[in-house]
Order: structure tokens, then sequence, then C-alpha cells
């Protein structure tokens, strides 16, 4: 509903030039108003709305949409679910749009069939400048129908295929091509097949990737800490050691939890956001702890569950938000410094957790502040909060 009033405001509004709405989960019903508002707008040139679930219904009405809207120069649907048959009404809309510069449609299953048609629209658009057809699953054909539409298109500049299967068979193809396209060629002198991309790297050193990699390796470090730090106010507060083993327990119980479903609602949410997401959960259920673990003990286990339910999705969607940052020829670096935070975060909260613990201060000082093992729940919780704010300033779901 809230879609549908939004796209009636869009057919009568001359001021607004840009649209983002990814990750807001609006599926192919709600969508179609946005697409269908596309026919009267006249301002509008950036649409994005990518990660909403929509499907090949709503890539029929964009591409209705396209062929009489004269303003739209940039539409990303990445990580949709349009599929062959949506590429291909999009492919229909792009042998007569005349604006349209950029489109990202990576991550939609499009592969070979859906490839054909683009590569097809390629061969009659004179306006498009830019294709981002990552992780689509195109094979070494889909780069052959790609590599003879560069043969005859003189306006593409950007083709960005990583995260694909062409292999050597359709880096050949590709590589054939660019010797006859001159405009294309001064962006993909370093195709490497083995990447799968056709895209420019920059070197690794100093790069945003090691940036991110760093933080990666800064996040697991922090939530392993706070995972492995629990067994000390046991110790402290004299915990029976039923209820001891309890709480600690329960951390897995909710851990166990997530571990495929986060898989699943990283695909709706984005790398990006869900991580900074559960990192946060699981920070703040460690700053809290001091605090209730003064309740009695199913406070604690509430607690220690929402901690382990946010980790048990730290991995799965890691994975996700590398299987699109990070290239073959550097992945296992990317992910062996990255991977590197766990032990460093649990080697580390051996060793200063057991100090925390040797100290506390006056006994004026209130309950929570008192011991030194609550100011280690504190820092950890606190850092993991700061984290969850810097990821979301520096990563973003893509490299694009």
């Amino acid at each position: 509903m809230g879609a549908r009033h939004f796209a009636d405001a869009l057919r009568h509004n001359t001021t607004l030039t840009t649209i983002s709405l990814e990750c807001n989960d609006i599926e192919d019903d709600a969508a179609q108003y946005l697409a269908d508002a596309l026919q009267h707008n006249t301002t509008l040139t950036t649409l994005k709305l990518g990660s909403n679930g929509i499907g090949e219904v709503t890539a029929q009405h964009l591409a209705d949409a396209l062929r009489h809207n004269t303003t739209l120069t940039t539409l990303s649907l990445y990580n949709e679910r349009i599929g062959n048959v949506g590429a291909q009404h999009l492919a229909d809309a792009l042998r007569h749009n005349t604006s349209l510069t950029t489109l990202n449609v990576g991550g939609n299953e499009i592969g070979d069939v859906g490839t054909q048609h683009l590569a097809d629209a390629l061969w009659h658009n004179s306006t498009l400048t830019t294709i981002n057809l990552a992780s689509n699953e195109i094979k070494a054909v889909g780069a052959q129908y790609l590599a003879d539409a560069l043969r005859h298109n003189s306006t593409l500049t950007t083709l960005e295929l990583y995260r694909n299967e062409i292999g050597a068979a359709g880096a050949r193809y590709l590589g054939d091509a660019l010797q006859h396209n001159s405009i294309i060629m001064a962006k993909s002198k370093e195709l490497d097949a083995t990447n799968e991309t056709s895209q420019i790297k920059a070197p690794l050193v100093c790069s945003h990737r090691l940036l991110l990699a760093l933080l990666a390796f800064l996040g697991f470090f922090l939530c392993y800490a706070q995972r492995n730090g629990f067994a000390y106010p046991g110790q402290v507060l004299n915990w029976p050691k039923k209820t001891r083993g309890l709480l600690l327990g329960s951390f897995y119980w909710g851990y166990a939890l997530t571990q495929i479903a986060s898989s699943i609602a990283v695909t709706y949410f984005g790398p990006k956001r869900f991580l900074a997401m559960l990192i946060f959960m699981s920070s703040l259920a460690t700053l809290l702890l001091p605090v209730i673990s003064t309740w009695s003990s199913p406070f604690i286990i509430l607690l220690r569950v929402v901690a382990g339910a946010a980790q048990g999705g730290l991995w799965p969607t890691i994975f996700r938000f590398w299987s699109t940052w990070a290239p073959a020829s550097e992945r296992t670096t990317l992910l062996s410094f990255q991977s590197a935070g766990p032990s460093m975060g649990t080697i580390v909260s051996l060793i200063i957790g057991g100090l925390f613990c040797t100290f506390s201060l006056y006994d004026a000082v209130p309950f929570i502040f008192r011991h030194g093992w609550a100011h280690y729940f504190y820092l950890l919780g606190g850092l993991g909060i700061v984290w969850s704010v810097v990821w979301l300033i520096f990563a973003s779901d893509t490299p694009a």
C-alpha cells in the first residue's frame, strides 16, 4: 500500500531526480505501481530497486515504462530474481529506449538465455554505456553472445561480469571481441579468466577491499571475544555449576537456530546491513550482560540466546559479502585475513578476560560498575556498537 501511494505521488512530482528503495521488501505487486508511474514521470533520472524480491512480472512493467520514459538514465535491479524472462522484457525495451545509460542486473539468475536477449539488444541500443551482469551464472556460451554484440556496439564502455562461470573459453571470446571494440577495451585490459571478470581491479595493497577485510577481521574478533568471555561472571558471582553450564550452553541454542535462516535473510537485507545488524545485536547483548546478571537466570539465558542468534548468522553473511567483493585471485588472501579474527578474539579473551577479573573498584561504586569483569563486557559491547556504525559507513553490498 505504501508503494502505491508513493507511485501516485511520483506521477505528478516534477522535482525528484533520484530514488533509492533497495532492501525494502518491495515485491512484484508493489513494484508494479512504481514501474507504471515511470511512464508519466518526466524528471526522475535514477531508480534503485535492488534486493527487494522483484521478479519477471515487475521487469515486464519496468520494460513497458522504459519504452515511453525519456529521462531515466540509471536503473539498478541488483540481487533480484527477474531470471531470463525478465531479462528478455528489459532487452526488448532497450532496443527502443534512448535515455538509459546504466543498467545493473547483477545477481538475477539471468543465465545464458537471458544474456543472449540482452546481447541482441546491444546490437541496436546506442545509449547504454554501463551494464552490470555480475553473479548471473553466465557461462562461455553467454560470453560468446556478448562478444558478438561487442564487435558491433560502439557506446558501451563498462561491462561487469565478475562472479560468473565464463571460464577460459568465454574469456577468449571476449578478448577477441575487444580487439575490434576500441571503446570498451580501455576498461578491459585486465580480462581475467580465472577470476571470471572483465572489470579492472585496483591492487590489493591500500585498496578498499583490504580495508573491508580489516574491518571484517575486527568485527569477528570482537564477536568471538564477547562469546568466550562469558565464563568469567559465573566464577566471580559464584553461580552453581549447573546454572553456569546452562547459561554457557544457551548461547548455542540461538546460534543453531539462525545458521540456515540467516543465509536466506541476507538475500533480502543485503550483507552490508545484515552484518552490521548482527554484530550490533551481539554487542548490545554483551553490553547489557553486567546489568542483567543481577536479575534471575531466565533473563540472562534470554540475553545469551539473542547473542547466539546474532552470531549464528555471521559466517553465512560474510561469505555472501565476499562472493561479490573478493576476486578469485585474492579470495584466499582476503578470507584468510578476515578469518584470523575469530582465533585472535578467542586468544585475547582468554588472556585479558582473566585480568579484568582481578581488580574491582571501591564499594561506593554501584555493583554493576564495581567488578572488573563487568568492564570487560562494557568495553567489548561498546566497541562492537561503534564497529557497526563504521561498517555501515565504509562497506557496500557490491563493488559497483
